[in-house]
């Protein structure tokens, strides 16, 4: 149980880092009209997440097999964003503001709720 919790918390500070940076960004830029777009990518991840919990507790898919495999899963999908952050984490950032600039210059606030709604759900 106690791992479980260390993961959600771990997993929920990246989650916050990455709306963090955007937000940021966002404002230092004075591109406050695509906040809206950022705020609405948030909630449609974590409106998508507590679904996705609720469908699989209410199909009893949390049996002890199953949480292995999700267990094993949340494993690998950990290690490699871990691998991915060390590789990466000096660009990290520049990725996000130059992803957000392009979807700013495109006019697509659509593409920032999908930027964001992936981001979440990956990390």
């Amino acid at each position: 149980m106690l791992s479980t919790l260390i993961i959600t918390f771990r997993e929920g500070v990246e989650a916050f880092l990455v709306v963090a940076v955007t937000l940021l960004y966002l404002k230092q830029t004075c591109r406050l009209h695509l906040i809206a777009s950022m705020k609405l990518g948030v909630a449609v991840a974590i409106v998508g997440s507590v679904i996705l919990g609720i469908v699989l507790a209410e199909l009893g898919a949390l049996t002890p097999a199953s949480e292995g495999w999700l267990a094993l899963m949340a494993f690998s999908l950990v290690s490699s964003c871990t691998v991915h952050m060390v590789r990466n984490g000096k660009r990290i950032s520049t990725e996000i503001r130059l992803g957000l600039a392009a979807a700013d210059e495109r006019g697509r606030s659509v593409s920032m709720n999908l930027k964001h709604l992936v981001e979440l759900v990956r990390v």
